[in-house]
């Protein structure tokens, strides 16, 4: 692997009442990560939830870049996740992010992680970190 791969990154965990500097730093990339979404959740909607720590804000920060993750533990029948809501990642989807991502995810509890995601972003992340696409969701509106 390349050194671009393994370069050292940090993972933070946004407080709730941080959010909004957070927001002002680059945070409210995540509003990126929604378009796909088709008005299930705003960018001011997911930044309030945040805020009120329904969801957790993460950052990943790289020589280079810094990630944002709007993720929260879910629980269900028979495995605990850490799913992904929301991420914006441009230049920071390194080995060293997801390995401390998924130190996040066993500190919580979680034996996986998932997120929803696009069909090139479902292969990126099984080629790269060796994710399995469960199920695709399709929508339409009424």
């Amino acid at each position: 692997m390349s050194d671009h791969i393994n370069r050292p990154c940090e993972l933070f965990v946004v407080s709730p009442q941080h959010v909004d500097r957070a927001w002002q730093e680059g945070a409210y990339k995540l509003g990126d990560a929604l378009k796909l979404a088709q008005g299930e959740c705003t960018p001011d909607q997911l930044k309030m939830r945040l805020s009120r720590g329904e969801l957790t804000l993460l950052m990943v920060s790289t020589d280079e870049a810094r990630a944002w993750l709007a993720v929260e533990f879910m629980q269900m029948p028979n495995i605990r996740v850490l799913h992904v809501y929301a991420i914006h990642a441009p230049g920071a989807t390194l080995d060293a992010a997801f390995d401390l991502l998924a130190k996040y995810a066993t500190d919580g509890g979680a034996s996986a992680i998932q997120g929803a995601c696009t069909e090139a972003v479902s292969k990126l992340w099984a080629k790269r970190f060796g994710f399995q696409e469960m199920y695709r969701i399709s929508r339409r509106t009424l």
